[in-house]
């Protein structure tokens, strides 16, 4: 996720923002979804809850799909789009330029209509089962995920910059 974004700044696409800033989303830092693998494995014992039971992991933060990113944009030194286009606006534009991509081996759309509508449809996640039913808890707040992916969005990104400086 951080990757393509990163990619995408480096190429000057960071133009808008698409939805709705009130679609909101959650996510799951790598660490809350290793603990929770953990935990559920250390709990998947006779007579658990946990058998046979299916649990989701989320960051229990919900939020803007695009606010999420507004550190890692503007710690990069980025200025974090202003204009947001309704997904409506651009929705047919993709489903042609996928048919495109598929017919006649056009380049690979931006996003294709199902990521646009992932990107641009509210959608999240309960934990609550966890929390019951083995203690499980998000391990820390976004802000602290934030203050450890940054570091490593900005190595990232130069990386990014001196591969596109050598070419």
């Amino acid at each position: 996720m951080f990757n393509a974004l990163l990619e995408k700044m480096a190429a000057g696409m960071l133009v808008s923002n698409l939805g709705t800033p009130q679609t909101v989303h959650d996510v799951s830092y790598i660490d809350n979804l290793t603990t929770m693998h953990i935990q559920v494995a250390e709990n998947l014992v006779e007579g658990s809850p946990c058998c046979g039971k299916p649990y989701f992991c989320v960051d229990d933060e919900k939020m803007s799909n695009f606010e999420f990113f507004r550190p890692v944009i503007e710690a990069l030194g980025y200025k974090f789009p202003k204009l947001w286009i309704p997904s409506w606006m651009v929705r047919n534009v993709f489903i042609f330029w996928q048919w495109l991509h598929w017919k006649f081996n056009f380049p690979r759309p931006e996003l294709t209509p199902k990521e646009l509508d992932k990107v641009c449809q509210t959608h999240f996640s309960n934990t609550r089962d966890a929390y019951y039913d083995f203690g499980w808890r998000p391990t820390g707040t976004y802000e602290d995920y934030m203050k450890e992916m940054i570091p490593w969005c900005q190595e990232k990104m130069a990386q990014i910059k001196a591969n596109k400086n050598k070419k």
